[in-house]
Order: C-alpha cells, then structure tokens, then sequence
C-alpha cells in the first residue's frame, strides 16, 4: 500500500524548493515613498523600465502604487539591471539604477526632492481636457493681489484633470486640488500626475492658483538603502545622470543666445572624467568599475574629441560582452572601440561586438551591437552585412536599433544626395483641404524642413531659416516646413501665436515622428533638412543645412544653378 502521506510531503518539499528557486530569480523591491518633508504624498508611484537610450514601453515592467502611509512594493520577474522611476505628486521624479543580475529583496525608502520654480509667473497658465491638453492653447492665469493667480475656463467635464504650466522650471505639474490622478502619456517616463477639479457650474470654473500650495523649491532627495553594493552603483549612475542633465541645459541656454548655431559651444567634461578615472583605480568591485567605465563612455559620447585610448582598452578588457553594466548606455561600446583604434583591421573588437549579440542579457543592446555591425559591413563586407541585417530585421524587427538600420543603413535608401526626392502630398496648414505636392514646387531650389512645435532644437533653427528666406529670392527659393506634430491644430495655432515668424508654406504631415511621411523622408530625429534643386533632385542633407552652414550651401547650389 502506497504511503500516501510521505508523497504528499515529498511533493510538497519539491514545490517549496521551486518556489525558492523562482524567487531566488526575480527581484522583490520595496520600501516607503515620501514628500521632502518625510510625510505621505497624495499620489505616489514606483515604475521599471528597461536600461538604455530610446527603448522605453508604453507599459512599465513593472509598476506600483504606495498605499496612503507610503510604503510600496514591487515584483520583477527576471533579475537584471533595471531603471527605476519614484514619483510623487509636485516632486520631481527620481531615477535610480538597479544592479540585482542574481536577484533577491531591496529595500529602497526615498524622500523625493521638489522642482525650482519660475518666479515671475509670465508665462502660468492651465490645460487640461477643456483644450485637449495643448500646451499652445493654455488658458493664461492673471495676477491677483498677495501673489495669487486665476484664470477660467469651460469645459464638457463634470471634473476636469487640469496641469499647470509655467510654475516649475522645464515640466508641467499637477493644478493643485484636494484630489489627483495619474496621467499616462506615450512613454513611461512621461505622464504624470493632474489635479481633479470639480466644475462650480455646468460648463465654467473659476480657478485660483496660490504658489505657497507647493512644496518649498529645491529640496534634494533623500535616500536608504538595504544594499550598500545596490546603493554605490545607483550613486554612480545618479551623478552621471546629473552631468548630462548638466550639458542638456547648457546646450539649450546656448541654443537660446546663439539663435540655434552650435559652432562655438563649448562644455568641459574634464573634471567629471577625472573623478571617474580616479574612482576607477580604488575601486575593488568588478561591477562597481563596470559601471564607472560605462558612464565615461556614455558621457564621452557629447565630446568633440575622441575619449583617452588607454581608458578605452581598459574599458574593453574589464568588461565582459556579457556584462549588463552595457546595458546602461549602448553607445558606450562604440566609443571606447573607436578610440581604441576602431573595427577596421581589428578582429579582436568585432568579435566582441558578434559576442555580444549572443551573450548579452538585455536584448536592446543585443540588437544595438547587431546594428554597428551592419553599419562596419556595409562598407567592408557585403555577404556579412547582408547577414546580419537579415538577423536585425527576424529578431528585432520591432526595435528601434532595425529601425534605425532600415533608414540609416539600407543600401537604397529613398533619401539621399543624387536621389530624387520622394512623392509627397502635404496639407497645407492654414487651408487643409489644399495639398502641396512636389510637383508644385520644381522649377525652384526648395528645403524641406521636418520639425514640430515640441521640439527645442527645431524652434532654435527657426531664425535661421527666416534669415535666409529673407536674403533669397522667392522666385528661385522656397522654403517648406513639414510638421510631425500628431494635430494639425497644435501647428495652426502655433503659427496663429507668432512668437517665431514663418511666412514660407507650412505644412502637416498627417502622422508624428513614426508617421507615413516621416518613415518615407527616413527621419531619424528632428529637426532634419532635405534640400532638394529645380529639376526634383536632392542635392544636400544633414549637418550643412543646420546653423550657420545653411546660407553658405544654400548659396552655393543658387549659383550653380544660375551657371546651368
């Protein structure tokens, strides 16, 4: 007779040895989220998205809401290195790097820091459903005696979800109210949280807006940790975080005096890659010195000149074509190779990059490095490039680094000096029932000028353009802005505003940045500059279009067309 009661415990031991087994795999975090001041927020939540430039999902890996006293908890299935992203109602989130490849619990408690906030109150205003939350139609806040603010609108909601705008520097924040939600945009590092206003009458709400409702400016974080390996490795990646958020400010300051010509900007990365180096050589920890050489690459990358060659070597023998610490910034391989002494006549580092492709966790970057190696084949190598192409399209079709490569990389590609310039047919924004098509514009040397209302870079080109509008004649130039804004709307009031004259064609391209027009045109980024002569042909692309450049190549195919 069977000993039914020894098999039931038998049983019952294997299933707790594999519970432990899946949970010794997965990565349990959690601790308290609080205001500056160490108190519960009204909303507060905990997101985890995968490492890496531009891979971010519309949904989170994971994703936690703290309950009222603050404490939060969430579950990662696979163990890894992560990104992980604190916020809280009028704080500013928080970025924190997560190394747990064995997996395991972290306790994470963290008092989130508050925003600098703009003092003149010029440019306050509210959006919120009422105007399809378009920051170009804001309903502008009046001053009010003892520093406060109002404004009215009417809306169709019996609660509105209201942002407010112009109170903190370079973010929107949540209208203060007595209740909040969150608000989920495209990306999951965006969104965020709005205030839940109740209409006083049916369609019309008078709002007021009181600065001393927001928590004191500037506070810094505050955080604990378990594990004091986790909580190095999360302070060197917050101080390279910090650096580059650093030189992002002063390009756009620089943008903003110089009119968006770039040619004389300088920022010094020298003390920041000394402290590195320094670190470096009094780190023990493999993974903490992985980690410390990947933010010298990934910062390097904004530098005009090549990264330290004996950084570079050193960098690409301590860490292994499997280590995750890649995963943090993919450009990093790429810039220690290339002061290395680059792939050409080197196997040792084209093994690395194909060794890579199989043996690291994190798929972006798999994909990434099958990317460089598209781009090194294509030049040296027609059967390899064909090769591995055709693996980037199979295995990561979806991925941004095969999107890339299509654009960047395919030998035929649609855009490019010598090719005639796609078949297009574009709304005009002030009359969208008319088209502009190329056929419209032969006979004339034209610029297609690819750009959108939210973005910086594009509205520092601006004066460049009305510059040599204004200097050529119209009888031979022409100048046509394509917006990649998702509504027509958001350009034709834009443009109804005038803060930046466009008197040339202006027109919509009916999708965003991964639209139609935009995959037809092969945009990787804007703004982006096509510029195309009389007969249809393009004759110039890129970085001689941008700037102070553009007048000078602009002026040379003039004459060399007036010579035909």
């Amino acid at each position: 007779m069977k000993n039914w009661k020894f098999e039931s415990v038998v049983l019952l031991f294997f299933i707790l040895l594999l519970q432990m087994h899946l949970t010794a795999q997965s990565i349990q975090v959690q601790g308290r989220i609080s205001g500056y001041d160490g108190l519960p927020l009204p909303l507060a939540h905990v997101q985890v998205a995968p490492l890496g430039f531009g891979i971010f999902p519309k949904e989170p890996i994971a994703f936690s809401e703290a309950s009222p006293d603050g404490t939060y908890h969430l579950a990662i299935e696979d163990a890894g290195v992560y990104l992980l992203i604190f916020s809280g109602v009028h704080h500013k989130p928080y970025f924190m790097y997560l190394h747990s490849p064995e997996g395991g619990m972290h306790e994470i408690d963290i008092q989130l820091g508050t925003h600098q906030y703009v003092e003149d109150g010029k440019w306050l205003g509210v959006i919120g459903h009422f105007n399809e939350f378009d920051y170009m139609v804001k309903s502008p806040m009046v001053a009010e005696t003892g520093g406060k603010f109002r404004t009215g609108i009417k809306s169709e909601e019996k609660t509105e979800q209201l942002y407010l705008l112009g109170a903190a520097n370079g973010t929107a924040i949540a209208f203060p109210a007595s209740k909040y939600t969150w608000r989920r945009h495209e990306k999951i590092s965006s969104g965020g949280y709005v205030g839940l206003v109740s209409l006083e009458e049916e369609d019309s709400l008078s709002l007021r807006y009181d600065p001393t409702q927001l928590p004191p400016a500037g506070r810094q974080a505050v955080v604990k940790f378990s594990d004091p390996k986790v909580e190095k490795m999360a302070q060197v990646y917050r101080r390279a975080l910090a650096r580059q958020d650093e030189f992002f400010r002063a390009v756009s300051a620089y943008q903003q005096e110089h009119e968006g010509d770039m040619d004389g900007f300088q920022f010094d990365f020298s003390d920041f890659f000394a402290e590195i180096r320094q670190q470096i050589a009094l780190e023990n920890d493999v993974d903490v010195r992985g980690l410390l050489y990947v933010t010298y690459g990934w910062l390097g990358r904004f530098r005009k000149e090549k990264l330290d060659s004996t950084v570079a070597r050193e960098a690409l023998q301590t860490l292994t074509p499997s280590s995750p610490a890649w995963g943090v910034e993919h450009y990093a391989v790429m810039e220690f190779v290339n002061a290395a002494g680059g792939l050409e006549n080197n196997e040792a580092y084209i093994d690395y990059l194909h060794r890579m492709v199989v043996e690291q966790p994190m798929r972006s970057t798999q994909a990434w490095m099958l990317y460089n190696l598209v781009g090194f084949y294509k030049e040296t190598d027609d059967q390899k490039y064909d090769l591995c192409f055709q693996q980037l399209e199979r295995d990561y079709g979806s991925s941004y680094a095969a999107q890339y490569a299509q654009k960047r990389h395919r030998k035929n590609r649609n855009v490019a000096v010598g090719k005639p310039v796609p078949d297009f047919a574009l709304s005009d924004v002030l009359q969208p029932d008319q088209l502009v098509k190329n056929e419209d514009l032969k006979g004339k040397l034209y610029l297609m000028d690819f750009w959108a209302t939210w973005c910086g870079p594009c509205l520092g080109e601006l004066p460049n353009l009305k510059r040599v509008y204004d200097t050529f004649p119209r009888e031979r130039f022409e100048i046509l802005s394509v917006s990649l804004d998702e509504n027509i709307k958001t350009v034709r009031r834009f443009l109804d505003k005038g803060t930046y004259e466009m008197p040339w064609l202006n027109t919509h391209a009916g999708g965003d940045i991964k639209g139609e027009v935009a995959s037809t045109f092969e945009i990787l980024g804007i703004p982006a500059m096509v510029l195309v002569d009389e007969r249809g042909m393009i004759v110039a692309t890129g970085e001689e279009l941008r700037g102070k450049r553009l007048a000078g190549t602009i002026e040379k195919f003039l004459a060399k067309n007036a010579g035909n």
